[in-house]
């Protein structure tokens, strides 16, 4: 069974909660919903790294990268192409700080392109506050977003 967790409460809270039905979800309450994507959630895809020391190359197969280190951290991408073949959901790619110590003088989080991808149409991009992160997505082979 999947643990979902909610800031609802109980079930008897999300089963009073609303749910516009969407895809395959035929739900009309959240707790119908999450009922109808247990056993599914796992395939939503993505390994989960949490970081604590000053560098983390980014898998393919990642879906979260969290930061829990107090220096100065170096995030290189994994190649896009590469990413896309291993998400066939449009999930993202989430780099965030857990540890809230990111600034803009001594803890700064860079996180460098792989190769000649793009990143936001550059080469790097920085987290520079506490608890900062950004969820990124290739558009297509050779770039990423920010979302």
């Amino acid at each position: 069974m999947t643990t979902i967790r909610t800031q609802l409460g109980t079930v008897e809270s999300a089963r009073r909660e609303r749910f516009e039905p969407t895809g395959t979800i035929e739900a009309t309450n959240v707790q119908k919903a999450i009922e109808e994507l247990d056993g599914t959630i796992g395939d939503l895809g993505g390994t989960t790294q949490v970081v604590t020391t000053g560098t983390v190359t980014v898998q393919p197969t990642d879906s979260f990268i969290y930061i829990n280190f107090a220096g100065t951290v170096a995030v290189t991408m994994a190649d896009s192409s590469a990413w896309l073949a291993a998400h066939e959901v449009a999930t993202p790619l989430t780099i965030q700080d857990i540890s809230g110590n990111a600034n803009d003088t001594t803890n700064m989080i860079t996180i460098t392109r792989a190769g000649v991808d793009t990143i936001n149409g550059g080469t790097s991009i920085e987290i520079v506050s506490p608890f900062g992160g950004y969820k990124l997505r290739p558009p297509a082979s050779g770039s990423w977003a920010i979302q």
